[in-house]
């Protein structure tokens, strides 16, 4: 139960910096950096990722006013139940900026053993692409996961 506590702590927390840096955001340049991602169907076919016991799968990816959406499966092969947060994973661009969590309804679920969800994870697409999809657990790991061609 503590480990729990502590990673909805850690992930409180860093949804707060997160959300006060968005705000911070100089609006001119964002101007400057005004996406060009690619809208509409694309050829998708990504690799299967398992990551701190859970098997990561993004089945497709969808773009609404500039906006990058992520839409996983999630299935958790720890023995035990575990949180998992769309949160720890950030999305760079070709430039190397880290795209700011968009306001939607962000996959946060609790799984228990062998259990398997579905959601998503949204982004404010600025930059161009192609864009890195990078699983971060807060705690120094992070592994690329997959490249999106938009």
């Amino acid at each position: 139960m503590w480990k729990l506590t502590k990673t909805i702590t850690i992930l409180a927390i860093t949804l707060a910096i997160v959300t006060a840096c968005t705000k911070q955001q100089d609006s001119g340049d964002e101007q400057a950096k005004k996406t060009t991602i690619k809208t509409g169907d694309i050829k998708e076919d990504y690799k299967e990722m398992t990551v701190n016991d859970f098997v990561l799968k993004l089945s497709s990816t969808s773009v609404k006013d500039d906006t990058l959406t992520l839409h996983l499966d999630v299935e958790n092969q720890f023995e035990d139940e575990r949180l998992f947060d769309a949160l720890v994973l950030n999305i760079q661009n070709a430039d190397g900026d880290n795209l700011a969590v968009a306001a939607d309804n962000n996959l946060g679920q609790a799984l228990k053993s062998g259990e398997k969800t579905e959601g998503v994870v949204s982004f404010n697409a600025i930059g161009d692409g192609p864009y890195e999809v990078i699983y971060d657990d807060l705690e120094g790991t992070e592994q690329k996961l997959w490249e999106i061609n938009r």
